[in-house]
């Protein structure tokens, strides 16, 4: 079964598909195949802890955010309990942004950060410039 992505596309690993590979569908519905060495649950866990804490993020504030008791987010990250992705859905922006640099360094991939201030700046200017190409013209 897919599991949908907030931003778009989908994960699934379904019949046929190797236990190390991962099958995605970008926005566009091509399929594709990552194939990746797998990530034991262990090192998944770290690097949410990690996370945490590269977000300046309490154990306390976390279990907040995800709408759970404290102790059962301690013992998720002993590895004694579980933490389901549906609550992990539910951190901020900034946690996933870091989440997503481990597991980029992780596995060697490189994520482009986009400066919305930058793309803002950039429209306005070429709308000026256009606006000003057009008064010229008058």
């Amino acid at each position: 079964m897919a599991q949908h992505l907030p931003f778009g596309g989908a994960v699934s690993a379904g019949p046929g598909t190797p236990a190390e590979s991962i099958r995605m569908t970008g926005m566009d519905n091509s399929p594709e195949t990552v194939h990746a060495s797998p990530l034991p649950m262990s090192s998944l866990v770290e690097l949410v802890d990690q996370a945490f804490a590269r977000a300046g993020m309490s154990q306390k504030a976390a279990a907040s955010f995800m709408r759970i008791d404290q102790s059962q987010l301690s013992r998720a990250l002993s590895g004694s309990g579980a933490l389901s992705l549906q609550k992990l859905e539910l951190m901020p922006p900034k946690f996933w942004r870091l989440f997503i640099e481990l597991l980029a360094e992780r596995y060697g991939l490189t994520v482009k950060a986009v400066d919305r201030r930058k793309v803002a700046i950039t429209k306005l200017v070429s709308a000026l410039q256009e606006l000003l190409a057009e008064e010229a013209k008058e």
